[in-house]
């Protein structure tokens, strides 16, 4: 029996009280004579709220009470929808009386409603008075059985919940819904393209012939509900493949596990009661001391015992209890019901963290049951949609309802209902599989999820919240049975594939739409549809409407008659040209993203107007139209990322100042963006003065500044006062002849400069005059392309100052000019990039770092021998992992024979780079075979990868005396170089030479070996054969190559 009372139903009553005591919809009921019948509601929703809870705990075992709460949910939504046509009406009589005065297009957009709109209510809609007639009738009948079910009030005091950080907790490899996607999925892993293949036969003969022959290894991850047939079809392909072939499967279902058939599987128990534990406590007490109530140890140790050894079980619970500190809490979570009842695959400790839930916690994590299995999503992904929902109430006064949502989404984190996805490390989250079972065990029949079961139809008639899986093509048999579901309130198309496109047939919308009248959640990102039909203006509950990624060209007028829309995505429209006028009439837009629209000609009319707007991703200004800047000053709620681009265009500094971005205390990341070719010298006082207005509020976290031509950068960029800025970009300001003081700037951490062609020395002005330790936390910094640039100053005056002290990264490229040496003191470096600066020394010093980890090095002047020792045997780099050498001359003396043995001695004691995994050397000049005194006792390198070093003609002379070189060898790529003969010069003694080579431990663990575009390449080494681990051999456009080497049959 599913707890159907615990999915929202206290937080919806309570939105539903708001919206009774709205001031715009009181108004409304008193125009049309209703309001004595609504406050009837009122009293019967305050009868039903007092008995809730305890409905909640006796659901779990009266079934009667359970279809009661059925009764009230389905209730309280449409008594939610009737509300909202009253607050639409209210939106659209403020929207008529603003246009009075004006002789503007909203009046023609609404002169027929005018007509309608009677404050006396004498042509009321009837249908509006037969709906208020069915919610009376309803709530009369749900309050006389509150008696009859035997339920009572209950006074029951929540303690608020503590906002809590992430927790880092483990992730599930995606698995597919369907046989043609996972064996896609498979397709591409191994190299093969499948993007032609439509049916399952042909992407399963792709697969078939891509693996056979070959051996591998494939995991299949959490298998379940999967049928003999279908695991049949599915592993057929594998059938060809080489000797010694893998196939992994994890499964939750002993069924699963026994229909594979082919070995004994392997189950893995559950968790010791010592280590559950050890996971409970870690989570349970993050927050609460065991000395302030010794009890709690006692009964958290009872409460894992009913955890069963589950780590997920431990995990949630901890999560759940980590927050309340209270004996008496952690008592009721040991004794409640819920532990009596019968799995049905629902473990009673999942469910128990889900009732502990606070009611706003419960509707939104419920509404996640519309996710898919394995669906990687963002915050805003979900904290949008809650918005569009009425999940997220805004008090007057109070916090936005972004930063509401955010703070309910960081919370179901902390309580592992979401986890970081490990495949898009930081910025995506998954639901682990249980997690989306309990979801949907507690969602029920509201959320529906369009997959392929045809059974699932049967619940579309209830369901209020949908999504799909979005198909190659879809069709309108797909939605054929949508017309059933009337009260919808979400239509969600999900991908499994981000960057797929799926072809929806123009029918879909034109069918759908008229359909489905409640929606307020619309997507149909990723789909190619061309146009949106003007009966989308129908939509009168609409709030959020996503149609990212189309191919739409225009939008319809009727647009503009979605007075509740909070949120507009035309993310990468790229053939979007322009808005509709209607536009304007958006009043409640708080969400606008045009990124990457670039067919968008300029702004529409009247977006000043659009006062609610929260985000904006981009303001464009075109030419003649500069004085348009102002129209951003209205917009005084904007925050998050804003880039403005076409500053060119702003003529008049007057205009800029009118924005007002010192007063957008919310904008975190701003651009600002002239144009590539707007190097007018007449205007270049213009621009510096628009530049300089255009100062953002202290709060901004990330500035970034492109193609902007005035002389000098205004004092405020490294002013102090921006605490919290993180990151700098200033790109191609080629006017510029000197930096602005960042390293005042206490916060930065990432600073990229590039293109600023007139700065000719970095030194005090950087810093920062009396700036005793600049860039005290900078970790990123990159100089690109700044091709005047010729000193770097380590000091302020006569100080040498102590700059840089927690730089990780360091990046130097296209800097002809430059001279001296780099600072050489970088404690913190890992990463050191130099690419074509010929004039820059890189002495030994500068590289005798302890922390640094990668090395590349492209198109400098290299040392000559003798300093070329110095340095090697100096470079005692414990940490180094990379080594990356491109486009650079060595020395003629490097690949002497005859100063090998001079230059042996001197590597005796050297112990350099230890911990060197990966050499990678591409277009060096006069290398023409690998020194042997370089790789001694690199002990440690995996990969050594060569291309185009056209005078190489072997790796290396003398194989034999190669022993302790390279031992850990897996990978040896060798590409495009011209007079590669062999890879190694082998003596005429081969056999005597092999026997020792076998001897060695020279690339005996050597498991790849790619040689490619190397015309006069000739033999491979007669021991090849010997090399026991060697799986991938591939040999692509060596002509000369003829034959392999026989294997010895003595």
């Amino acid at each position: 029996m599913a707890a159907v009372g615990e999915i929202f139903l206290g937080a919806f009553l309570q939105v539903l009280f708001e919206k009774l005591a709205s001031g715009e919809i009181l108004k409304k009921f008193r125009r049309e004579r209703i309001h004595t019948q609504v406050m009837n509601w009122e009293r019967k929703l305050l009868e039903i709220r007092a008995v809730l809870d305890d409905a909640e705990e006796k659901q779990i075992t009266n079934k009667f009470v359970n279809l009661w709460l059925e009764e009230l949910q389905d209730l309280a939504y449409d008594l939610d929808d009737l509300l909202d046509e009253f607050s639409t009406k209210a939106l659209r009589y403020k929207l008529i009386k603003k246009s009075q005065s004006s002789t503007n297009k909203v009046r023609a957009l609404i002169t027929t409603f005018c007509t309608r709109f009677s404050s006396g209510g004498a042509i009321f809609d009837f249908k509006m008075r037969s709906k208020i007639k069915d919610i009376t009738t309803r709530l009369q009948d749900m309050s006389k059985k509150i008696s009859e079910l035997g339920l009572h009030k209950v006074d029951v005091f929540r303690t608020p919940i503590q906002r809590l950080p992430a927790t880092s907790v483990w992730g599930v490899l995606a698995r597919p819904p369907l046989l043609n996607w996972i064996t896609k999925e498979i397709v591409g892993y191994v190299h093969a393209d499948s993007s032609e293949s439509r049916t399952l036969d042909q992407v399963q003969v792709k697969l078939k012939n891509a693996l056979a022959g070959k051996k591998f290894l494939i995991v299949l991850d959490d298998v379940w509900d999967v049928k003999y047939n279908e695991w049949n079809i599915l592993k057929s392909p594998f059938s060809d493949g080489a000797l010694g072939c893998k196939v992994i499967v994890t499964t939750r279902d002993r069924e699963v596990s026994s229909m594979m058939g082919t070995v004994q599987y392997h189950a893995l128990e559950c968790l010791p009661h010592e280590e559950c534990w050890s996971i409970f406590a870690q989570h349970a007490f993050q927050n609460i001391s065991t000395n302030t109530n010794p009890n709690l140890e006692s009964i958290g140790q009872e409460i894992v015992k009913k955890c069963g050894g589950l780590p997920l079980a431990a995990r949630t619970l901890g999560g759940l209890l980590q927050c309340e500190p209270g004996e008496i809490e952690w008592q009721n979570v040991l004794n409640i019901k819920i532990w009596e009842l019968k799995e049905n695959d629902i473990l009673p400790s999942l469910r128990l963290s889900y009732h502990h839930l606070p009611p706003h916690l419960k509707q939104c994590f419920a509404y996640c049951a519309i996710l898919p299995k394995d669906y990687e999503f963002k915050e805003e992904e979900l904290v949008l949609p809650w918005m569009a929902e009425g999940f997220i109430c805004q008090q007057e006064g109070g916090k936005k309802m972004e930063d509401l949502g955010g703070e309910y989404f960081r919370e179901l984190l902390s309580r592992s209902f979401f986890q970081p996805s490990r495949m898009t490390e930081g910025s995506k989250f998954v639901m682990h599989d249980l997690i989306n079972d309990l979801a949907q065990f507690f969602a029920r029949k509201t959320c529906f999820r369009l997959e392929d079961n045809k059974e699932q139809y049967k619940n579309l008639k209830k369901a209020r919240h949908s999504s799909c899986t979005q198909g190659f093509v879809d069709g309108i048999k797909k939605f054929e049975n949508f017309h059933k579901a009337e009260h919808l309130r979400t239509f969600l198309p999900l991908s499994l594939t981000e960057f797929r496109e799926h072809y929806l047939t123009s029918h879909v919308p034109l069918e759908l739409l008229p359909k489905l009248k409640c929606l307020r959640v619309l997507s149909f990102s990723r789909c190619c549809i061309h146009e949106l039909p003007p009966l989308i203006g129908e939509l009168k509950h609409l709030r959020y409407l996503n149609l990212s990624y189309t191919i739409v060209e225009r939008l319809p007028e009727s647009l503009g008659n979605l007075y509740n829309l909070q949120t507009l995505l035309l993310k990468g429209c790229e053939r979007l040209k322009k808005f509709p006028t209607s536009i304007e009439n958006l009043i409640s837009l708080r969400h606008l993203d045009i990124t990457h629209a670039d067919s968008l000609e300029e702004m529409p009319l009247g977006i000043d107007k659009l006062e609610s707007l929260q985000k904006l991703s981009n303001f464009i200004i075109t030419k003649g139209n500069g004085f348009r800047i102002r129209e951003l000053g209205n917009l005084t709620n904007l925050g998050g990322k804003l880039e403005i681009t076409g500053l060119q265009n702003v003529v008049d500094p007057r205009d800029a100042r009118k924005v007002n971005l010192n007063g957008k205390e919310s904008l975190d990341v701003l651009s600002m963006v002239w144009s590539e070719g707007s190097e007018d010298l007449r205007n270049e006082g213009v621009k510096t003065d628009v530049l300089n207005v255009l100062r953002p509020h202290s709060n901004l976290k990330k500035l970034h500044i492109s193609f902007y031509h005035g002389s000098r950068f205004p004092t405020w960029i490294g002013d102090q006062h921006f605490s919290n800025m993180v990151c700098i970009s200033l790109r191609d300001c080629k006017n510029c002849s000197s930096l602005p003081p960042l390293g005042q700037l206490h916060s930065l951490k990432k600073l990229f400069l590039e293109g600023i062609s007139n700065v000719k020395q970095v030194g005090s002005e950087f810093y920062g005059q009396g700036c005793s330790k600049p860039f005290p936390v900078l970790e990123i910094l990159w100089f690109t392309d700044m091709l005047g640039w010729e000193k770097w100053y380590p000091y302020i005056g006569e100080t040498k100052v102590r700059a840089f002290t927690c730089l990780i990264e360091l990046s130097i490229k296209r800097c002809p000019k430059l001279l001296r040496t780099l600072p050489n003191d970088l404690p913190c470096l890992w990463n050191l990039v130099i690419e074509n600066c010929p004039k820059l020394l890189l002495k030994v010093s500068n590289l005798i770092l302890q922390s640094l980890t990668t090395i590349s090095i492209e198109a400098i002047p290299c040392p000559s021998l003798p300093l070329l020792l110095e340095m090697r045997n100096k470079l005692e780099l414990s940490s180094l992992e990379s080594l990356d050498i491109r486009d650079v001359s060595i020395p003629d003396t490097l690949c002497d024979p005859s100063v090998a043995d001079e230059v042996e001695f001197a590597n005796v004691a050297s112990n350099h780079m230890s911990s060197l995994t990966s050499l990678n050397f591409r277009n060096i000049q006069n290398l023409r075979f690998l020194p042997k005194w370089f790789f001694k006792k690199l002990r440690g390198v995996e990969s050594l990868e060569i291309n185009d070093c056209n005078e190489l003609t072997t790796l290396w002379q003398n194989v034999v005396t190669l022993e302790h070189c390279l031992p850990a060898l897996r990978s040896l790529q060798i590409g495009g170089c011209s007079q590669l003969v062999s890879l190694f010069e082998e003596e005429e003694e081969e056999r005597q030479q092999q026997q020792q080579l076998e001897r060695l431990s020279f690339m005996m663990r050597l498991e790849s070996l790619k040689l490619k575009d190397c015309e006069k390449l000739k033999k491979l080494p007669r021991w090849l054969h010997t090399l026991p681990f060697l799986g991938e051999l591939e040999i692509d456009s060596c002509p000369s190559l003829v034959s392999f080497p026989e294997k010895d049959s003595t």
